[in-house]
């Protein structure tokens, strides 16, 4: 079926899939750039690094809204007393997905996927995306619709800095309305939640366990992962999603990988299972969220300290999973 729905998608006569040819002749500047989001992604570079995260305490045995969660965590220190609370690369997660753009971004031989074409819709979105002309900060939030179209994923608004003077809001509704460190807080636990209820509700369908949940603005991007087959909880510091009124192509290329992360993800590296985030160690409570969870986020920057207590300085380059993608020569596409 998917080998019939790759052939279907070379011959429309749409036209639309040109632009796995159109991008690399038009924007040779993006695909450079999409390099070099690549290479940083990689290497832990501009802030997409990510810590381990272990919870100290919670009130998650109880019931509670997420509004008046409670949870304490630490991150672990994962190289040594040396250098506490350093990150990882968080292109550790997502070989497959960077497997797809360096494999497209190849001068010499581009390639794209052959038989997934999901994989290969996401990339279309993603090139089509790119080529528009864009960078106006209150045009940010008009164009996502291309990469959040069939996300399922838990996405939350935030706040800016500079929104909090807004006089109109009552200081109550600011405390719970800016990204804060209470918000922060918030995002966890939805993440936590949702990844128990798509692991009971998605089963073996799922690549992995490892489910994503965003917070977002217009100028900054949050992201925190869970995983509820392996109790592992990581996040990222908040990342700038515009420099001087232009998209960071690398906190898009991670939004964009985010979003399709059924596709793209590879899981958690088994060098870093051991960090476990030990939340409800309890069998009992932990049987709880795994059998009646049920379908029923934001950074305040003079709090960002203690929200985020980890450096991101010597970031450590894990090496993810082996890419499962298959791909053909660009030049093969005969759309």
């Amino acid at each position: 079926m998917a080998e019939r729905d790759a052939k279907r998608l070379k011959t429309q006569k749409d036209g639309s899939p040109r632009i796995f040819k159109t991008f690399k002749r038009d924007c040779v500047k993006s695909t450079d750039l999409l390099l070099s989001a690549v290479s940083a992604l990689e290497r832990g570079l501009e802030g997409l690094s990510f810590a381990m995260l272990k919870v100290d305490t919670s009130n998650a045995q109880k019931q509670h809204s997420f509004v008046d969660v409670s949870i304490e965590y630490s991150p672990w220190n994962m190289f040594g007393d040396e250098e506490p609370h350093s990150g990882c690369n968080i292109g550790a997660l997502f070989s497959d997905g960077l497997e797809v753009l360096k494999s497209y971004a190849d001068m010499d031989s581009p390639k794209v996927p052959k038989l997934n074409l999901v994989q290969r819709t996401a990339l279309q979105n993603l090139l089509e995306f790119l080529s528009k002309k864009i960078g106006l900060e209150n045009g940010w939030h008009g164009n996502t619709d291309i990469i959040f179209e069939g996300a399922d994923v838990q996405v939350a608004c935030m706040r800016d800095e500079e929104d909090q003077d807004d006089l109109s809001v009552s200081s109550m509704e600011m405390e719970a309305s800016d990204f804060n460190f209470k918000d922060f807080k918030q995002i966890v636990a939805q993440t936590i939640v949702f990844s128990f209820l798509q692991k009971k509700t998605c089963g073996n369908k799922l690549k992995n366990s490892l489910i994503p949940g965003i917070g977002m603005s217009k100028k900054k991007l949050i992201v925190v992962f869970y995983d509820a087959e392996n109790d592992i909880l990581l996040s990222t510091k908040p990342i700038l999603l515009f420099g001087d009124k232009e998209i960071v192509y690398s906190a898009l290329v991670f939004l964009w990988l985010t979003l399709n992360y059924k596709e793209f993800c590879t899981g958690i590296p088994d060098a870093l299972k051991e960090f476990k985030a030990s939340f409800l160690p309890d069998p009992v409570l932990h049987q709880m969220y795994i059998e009646r969870v049920e379908r029923p986020l934001h950074i305040d920057h003079t709090k960002e300290e203690k929200a985020f207590p980890w450096s991101d300085k010597n970031v450590r380059t894990v090496v993810g999973k082996k890419p499962e993608v298959v791909l053909s020569d660009l030049s093969e596409d005969e759309s």
